[in-house]
């Protein structure tokens, strides 16, 4: 058995763990909606801690002001925001967003409800964010699934952590509300949302509010309905519609309950309908519409898929609101899926991140440069979406301090690291260790580089190149070069401009950018591109660093050792770039249900490739999609880590050592269909109108299930009886002495993995006061003392009247009852002398 390795599950959310709490008893909550509802945040249910910090202007209403740049900051160290539902509701989820640049004072909040008091309490805590490093998008609200268990809160609040303050930038409640809790609609999704893409997309609008009435705009207005008829460019919402524009289309939604009651409208979703790279234009993500926010970034191709880890900035000051390291996957370089925050900081502005892989640990090792401290950082994962652990920030690598820096991995396994001394008046190429944790060995002084900054190294063929860039304080301008050599340590050749000239941009500036990254184009001969971050925002009009733009371009190889780059506004893969050779696919790729999980088998392609097994729930392999890494001689998998009423596709990738493009796939079709077939529950003792009495009174039911069985349930008259465990066939004791005589329903209620419900009664009569003796003998033989054991129900056990029952005993002379030892109503023995003769004894 294995579990996938999750790739594009977006780490946009933290993997959360809820507890169940309880606190006060509520009768059962009478929905005032279908599906779940937004609690409405209208400022005369906003509750919180009054004032701000410092009288800045950061107050409550901040946090429901569906405005991302501002934030509540509290007035006293240890802070709460939430609302006042106005009757015990239910919570199911919460949506919030950090205050830009303080991610990790989100570590350690708290969910609380309380039924008594909005600021007292007392309260009861629901969730707490984990202390491990957030992965918060900064720019978006993130969902958290909220567990209340059966219990239901008029106030719902988060708490933050001592000393924190303030550190949300909006907050809202998700649930569902009886008929006296105000709310709203839940704000449509809009999926996916947003992206750049090849060919036309179709897109879904969906609310939580299953009644709701969905409406939206293509042209970026805002949507409006009035009395329930749209307005302007407002569309009612039917079905998936297509996105065909080449030009940017803005997708905006909301969600209308009785045509007045609206929710708030979605964040735009951005679509471009365009194969080609645009270099130095807008470029956003495909699960959040946002800007791609990956600057000074490393390109790696890790399991199947590139990511592109970047330094994260929030807005118009990124020194000062630090945000840390973040990372995008992509299958084909031009769709970017946020995966969050590898390394998330406040204190620490990491720069030029690179991730490699380390084979013989099975680890994934990321540098960074420590702009702070002037060294460098390195941290480690077992998975290359992270989370990644530090582990050394203040390393200097060769004894020059530490500027920017790249690194590279060699044919033969080594790895190298390139790095601008700290006053950038040298360029250093140091050997790794074999961890790839540290330098190792030799290290050069690239002379013909002094002065030089931003390092670039790869490899084509059997020549080195080292791209750099001059130590210039604005980026835009700086005179970007390449240097070359036959050994990553060996003596570099004095640098060489290879941007041909443009009539938009001054070539000897590198297109107006600065050398981020240059990286292999896995499945493409002789494929490599060239990234450079373009700086300075002032020269773009960009408005921000945050908001600054990528150049992508291709590479080519004019001779064995030199490089060109030439400016395209527009360019594609396929133009520049011949597919290599596609491997041999798996054969026979078959999937088989196997109660929750799924049996799965294949061919051999013959070849030593490595396969890597993907799973998604769409036969595109775009939603939810798994990867697995397989050894080349694997032949079947068992896959468990399922949900039942899901559909899955699974298809076999072989890559060769130069990569492979997503076409060479062997794909296998597989869905888990809907189990909608109830259990099968029996109670096979007692029987049908038996009769029964005493305190040991066994029930017995057998059931099965065609999945899974999840809980079997036994009941006498409506309330649960013991614990009738979890295979069949299940049995619970049942003291029937506290229960009246008469006729009482015993029920046994099955539930399986999918929630069918099936169920079977039977009656039964209940009689204690029925005596019934059962003697281990009547018969005492003459002359002897004989003792019997009594067996069955009676009040009393005495020697002979009054009492209940009574003994008698006949035989010669001297028959009698010598002595009567009692247990329990349940049980006795008594010791007999017949006499004279062979005696009987007599109960009455």
């Amino acid at each position: 058995m294995y579990r996938l390795v999750n790739k594009l599950t977006p780490v946009l959310f933290f993997a959360l763990f809820c507890g169940v709490f309880s606190f006060l008893a509520t009768p059962i909550l009478v929905q005032a909606a279908t599906g779940e509802v937004q609690f409405s945040i209208a400022s005369q249910y906003q509750i919180g801690t009054a004032g701000s910090f410092s009288n800045n202007g950061n107050t409550i209403a901040k946090v429901f002001d569906s405005d991302l740049t501002t934030h509540w900051d509290s007035s006293v160290a240890q802070g709460y925001v939430g609302l006042d539902l106005l009757s015990a509701a239910k919570v199911t989820r919460i949506r919030i967003a950090p205050r830009l640049g303080y991610v990790p004072r989100l570590v350690g909040a708290i969910v609380q409800g309380s039924n008594v008091s909005s600021s007292t309490g007392p309260w009861t805590t629901i969730y707490t964010v984990p202390s491990m490093p957030p992965y918060y998008p900064q720019k978006q609200l993130n969902e958290i699934s909220i567990d209340t268990g059966n219990q239901y809160y008029r106030y719902y609040r988060v708490l933050t952590q001592n000393n924190f303050y303030g550190s949300v930038a909006e907050l809202r409640m998700i649930g569902i509300a009886s008929s006296s809790t105000p709310y709203t609609p839940v704000t449509p999704t809009i999926t996916p949302h947003g992206g750049r893409y090849a060919t036309s997309t179709l897109v879904t609008l969906a609310s939580l509010t299953t009644d709701a009435s969905l409406y939206y705009t293509t042209d970026g207005t805002n949507p409006v309905v009035t009395a329930g008829v749209p307005q302007g460019t407002t569309q009612a919402y039917t079905h998936p519609f297509l996105i065909t524009s080449t030009a940017t289309t803005t997708v905006k939604a909301i969600a209308v309950l009785g045509g007045t009651n609206s929710s708030e409208i979605s964040d735009p979703a951005y679509f471009y309908i365009a194969p080609n790279f645009t270099p130095g234009n807008e470029w956003r993500n495909v699960n959040g519409g946002q800007l791609i926010d990956a600057h000074t970034g490393g390109i790696s191709y890790l399991d199947g898929k590139y990511y592109w880890y970047g330094e994260s900035y929030n807005n118009s000051t990124p020194e000062v609101e630090l945000g840390g390291i973040v990372a995008y996957s992509s299958n084909d370089l031009l769709n970017w899926k946020y995966e969050g925050f590898m390394i998330a900081s406040s204190s620490i502005r990491y720069t030029r991140p690179r991730v490699i892989y380390n084979a013989a640990s099975s680890t994934y090792v990321m540098w960074a440069r420590n702009a702070t401290a002037g060294r460098a950082m390195v941290a480690t994962s077992s998975k290359p979406y992270g989370p990644f652990r530090v582990y050394n920030t203040r390393l200097d690598i060769s004894g020059f301090g530490n500027n920017d820096l790249d690194l590279f991995v060699d044919n033969n396994g080594t790895g190298y690291v390139a790095h601008a001394s700290s006053d950038t008046t040298r360029i250093v190429v140091a050997q790794l260790s074999s961890d790839y944790l540290s330098p190792q060995g030799s290290f050069v002084n690239v002379a013909a580089l002094a002065n030089r900054a931003s390092p670039v190294m790869f490899r084509h063929g059997d020549i080195y190149y080292l791209m750099t860039a001059s130590s210039s304080a604005t980026f835009a301008h700086t005179l970007v070069k390449y240097s070359t050599s036959t050994s990553p340590l060996g003596t570099y050749s004095y640098p060489v401009n290879p941007f041909q000239s443009s009539g938009l941009f001054d070539n000897t500036t590198g297109f107006a950018s600065q050398p981020s990254e240059v990286f292999k184009i896995e499945g493409r001969t002789d494929g490599f591109m060239y990234v450079g971050d373009r700086f300075d925002s002032s020269a773009f009009a960009t408005g921000s660093l945050y908001n600054s733009r990528m150049v992508w371009l291709p590479i080519t190889f004019p001779t064995a050792n030199t490089m060109s780059i030439s400016w395209y506004s527009s360019w594609n893969l396929d133009s520049f770039f011949v597919t290599a050779t596609p491997p041999t696919a798996v054969s026979s790729l078959i999937g088989v249900k196997n109660g929750l999980s799924v049996d799965l088998s294949w061919s051999t392609n013959g070849t030593a490739f490595d396969n890597y097994l993907e799973r998604a729930t769409n036969i595109n392999f775009t939603q939810n999609l798994r990867a697995l890494l397989l050894g080349s001689t694997t032949l079947s998998l068992n896959d468990s880590d399922i949900t039942n009423d899901t559909s899955y596709f699974y298809r076999i990738r072989t890559i060769t050592a130069a990569g492979s493009s997503t076409s060479n796939t062997a794909t296998a079709d597989f869905s888990l269909s809907a189990d909608t077939i109830a259990p099968q529950v029996e109670i096979t003792a007692p029987l049908q109108d038996a009769t029964v009495l005493g305190s040991s009174v066994t029930i017995t039911a057998s059931s099965t299930d065609d999945v899974l069985l999840n809980s079997i349930v036994l009941q006498v008259d409506g309330v649960q009886v013991g614990s009738a465990g979890g295979t069949s066939p299940h049995s619970v004791t049942w003291n029937t002495t506290g229960y009246a005589d008469g006729v009482h329903t015993i029920k046994a209620i099955a539930t399986d993995a999918s929630s069918n419900v099936a169920s079977t009664t039977i009656t039964v009569n209940v009689n204690n006061s029925l005596i019934t003796i059962t003697p281990s003998t009547t018969t005492i033989m003459q002359g002897a003392t004989t003792s019997i054991s009594l067996v069955g129900n009676a009040t009393g056990w005495t020697a002979g009247t009054p009492g209940t029952p009574t003994f008698t005993v006949t035989g010669g002379s001297g028959a009698a009852i010598q002595s009567q030892s009692v247990a329990d109503s349940l049980s006795a023995s008594i010791v007999l002398y017949a006499g004279s003769a062979t005696g009987t004894l007599i109960i009455t």
